[in-house]
């Protein structure tokens, strides 16, 4: 059995990976769902400053991202759903 702390470890460096892919090609609709999730990760690992820069950013991304949607009730409805999603990992 893995002991808890090395299975945490071992998934901030899979999301780290995945967070450096999804930079590098560009994926910016996948990037906000990893810091949301990366930030949760260390919420559970009481890594709050870690926590809240990862959520920050997730925030943020979702920000820019709604700002390039034309249509207003798709922005809303993104900016609601996206906005759940990266509070529920607070």
């Amino acid at each position: 059995m893995i002991p808890r702390d090395r299975y945490l470890a071992t998934a901030v460096s899979l999301l780290r990976a995945a967070l450096e892919n999804a930079q590098a090609i560009g994926e910016r609709f996948l990037l906000w769902r990893l810091h949301a999730s990366l930030g949760k990760l260390y919420h559970t690992m009481n890594q709050q400053t870690e926590a809240e820069s990862e959520i920050s950013t997730a925030r943020e991304l979702v920000q820019e991202l709604a700002c390039t949607l034309p249509d207003e009730a798709l922005k809303d409805h993104f900016l609601h759903l996206a906005g759940r999603m990266v509070e529920s990992s607070v």
